[in-house]
This record gives C-alpha cells, structure tokens and sequence, in this order.
C-alpha cells in the first residue's frame, strides 16, 4: 500500500496517526477506564488512598497504565506459603509507610496537619498533591526493623546487602521511569513503582545482579518468607509456611564478600 502513496502523502498520514495517538494519551477517563479493567487491585487501592493514585491529566495516566502493562503488574505476586497475593499485604505495607511521622511528631498528642510530605518520615510529594515514598529511608528503616524482629531467616548483614544492593540495582534497571527529589538526591517511589520493586525482588527476573540471583535462589522460599516479613512490619503475625531455606540458596550468601566485590 504505501509504496503506491507520494512521499508527501506518506508523511501527511504518518502525521496524521500521531496526532491521534497524541490526543488518544490525553485522555483520561479512557485510561483510567483501561487501568480499572486491567488492574482491578490496584484501581481499588488507588480509590480508597488519597493521593495514591496519578493527577487527573491523560498523559500521566497513559505513563502509569503502561509501566503496569510493561512491569506485569497485573499479575500480582503469589505466595507460595499460604496461595495468596503478597500484593494485597504491600498495599497495606505501602500506606502504613506514607503515615510514619516523625520521632518528633510521634510524641505529641495532637500534632498539626502538615502539607504532604512535611512531617513524615518517608512520604513526600512527587506532583500535583501525589504521594510517594522515599526508597532509601524506607529500606533503611526495614533493615532496622527486621535486625530488632523475630524472624531469624537469613543473617542480618545478609540481609541488609540484598536490599540495599537490590534497591540501588532496580533504580538503575529503571532510570527515567522512577521520580527523583533532586534537592535531597533521593528516589520517590509511587505506588506502581513500590510494587514493581516487589514484583521483582519476589517473582521477576529484571533484575540481574548477584545480590538479586542469590535472592532468587533462595525462591520460592525466600518468597514466602519476605511474605511473613512484609505482615510483621504492618503489625501483623506471620501466616505463610516457611519450611527451609534451599541449601544452594544459603551456600551462595555465605560467600558474600565475593558478593559484595561484584
């Protein structure tokens, strides 16, 4: 077909495809309609969380709805301990971090409303009154709580080198898609963004440094165990069915010098 059509008439309907396409990202009841069908879990928690979910412009909907697509977030992260979705206790896990206050605040009976992001420990604002995270002091303040926990899964320095080295691994696998508060030099992560961490750390295979492979040998273990640990942060006991770690999988934390030399 198009090598009967004049150069001039090529380019007009090339423009003419764009364009529309343009306007098609523009607008948002049409992606948001897409995400609510195809992301039904995440449409849910993006209505009942204030500030979750992106403004109301197309085109930052059009951006969410195909990082979901492209991540597979739809897909949900299932637990081979107790058949669930860890998805559904990271919804929790997410909005129980955006309400940390600071030590400061904590003390006081009624302290004030802040503006988002003032006052908090890990929330901060990326644009037009949405949320997110900040991913550095809220790993930080997981390795803490997991050193003080129960839960004697893996060694603590083990563990503290898994997320510290994932985390930094997936804002590199992700530059350009991941918000950056550039004043503090620190990412931000929404909603979509904190469950593809997840996602990929759990059941993805994105990312690929020996950090994230030793996680990934200690699967499907590992998954259900992370599992437990995500509920006891929100204050709840664990319910997954551990059972023990794969021998390979420990064999290759052992080396973690020449791990960390990676």
């Amino acid at each position: 077909f198009f090598k009967f059509l004049a150069p001039r008439d090529l380019l007009g309907h090339a423009l003419c495809v764009c364009r529309a396409w343009h306007e098609l990202q523009l607008i948002s009841s049409l992606w948001k309609d897409l995400f609510k069908r195809d992301f039904a879990k995440m449409s849910d928690a993006f209505g009942s969380h204030r500030g979750w979910a992106p403004p109301g412009h197309g085109a930052d909907w059009h951006v969410c709805y195909s990082k979901c697509v492209q991540h597979r977030l739809g897909e949900g992260i299932p637990c081979p301990g107790c058949d669930g979705d860890i998805s559904d206790d990271l919804v929790e896990l997410y909005a129980h971090l955006l309400q940390q206050r600071q030590q400061h605040e904590q003390q006081q009976q009624q302290p004030p409303q802040p503006q988002p992001g003032q006052g908090f420990r890990f929330a901060s604002e990326v644009a037009n009154g949405r949320v997110a995270i900040r991913m550095n002091r809220a790993a930080s303040w997981i390795i803490e709580e997991y050193r003080s926990s129960n839960l004697s899964l893996l060694a603590p320095d083990a563990f503290e080198q898994i997320v510290s080295n994932t985390c930094k691994e997936f804002l590199h696998v992700r530059r350009g898609q991941v918000a950056i508060d550039t004043a503090a030099d620190e990412a931000l992560l929404c909603f979509e963004d904190f469950l593809d961490y997840w996602r990929q750390l759990l059941a993805g295979d994105d990312l690929v440094s020996p950090w994230a492979a030793a996680m990934r040998n200690l699967r499907p273990w590992g998954t259900a165990a992370t599992h437990n640990l995500a509920r006891v942060l929100c204050g709840h006991m664990p319910s997954c069915i551990v059972g023990d770690p794969p021998t390979e999988g420990l064999q290759l934390l052992r080396v973690a010098p020449q791990l960390q030399q990676l």
